[in-house]
């Protein structure tokens, strides 16, 4: 019985430790994978796309991601990216106004795309829609 009380006190005080830990380390790298490449502000200063890539490996080649973040937050605003692609050539993303996104390219394996992006009603001031632009753009030929 004392055994049992021992070991259910540890345990609380192991526990917490990894929750301090996963909190600390492991929590504010969710929701986003690869090196950042680019973070750019809307025109109202209030939302953020975030472009990541992601390192290939023997098989496979980079990866392209883009996010939607609130400024100055460690989380995306979704749990679902915008766009995700590889073997993408001349890749732009820019802002048109506050709920409109540009996502440029060349050539690209594109193998996930949102046009748009719901936040919701009760957001603080965000807008309530993001509309994503997926074009295409021709190669300059030299």
């Amino acid at each position: 019985m004392i055994l049992f009380k021992i070991l259910k006190k540890c345990l609380g005080y192991i526990l917490f430790l990894l929750l301090i830990l996963f909190t600390i380390f492991i929590y504010p790298k969710i929701g986003i994978k690869g090196e950042v490449l680019q973070r750019t502000s809307s025109p109202d200063n209030k939302i953020e796309f975030v472009l990541t890539k992601t390192s290939g490996n023997a098989t496979t080649s980079f990866g392209y991601r883009v996010y939607l973040f609130e400024k100055n937050k460690k989380k995306p605003l979704l749990k679902n990216l915008l766009f995700c692609a590889e073997k993408v050539d001349n890749l732009s993303i820019a802002w048109i106004d506050n709920s409109h996104l540009k996502i440029a390219y060349n050539e690209a394996n594109i193998y996930d795309f949102m046009n748009f992006s719901y936040l919701g009603e009760d957001n603080q001031g965000l807008p309530n829609r993001i509309e994503i632009i997926l074009e295409k753009t021709s190669k300059v030929k030299d």
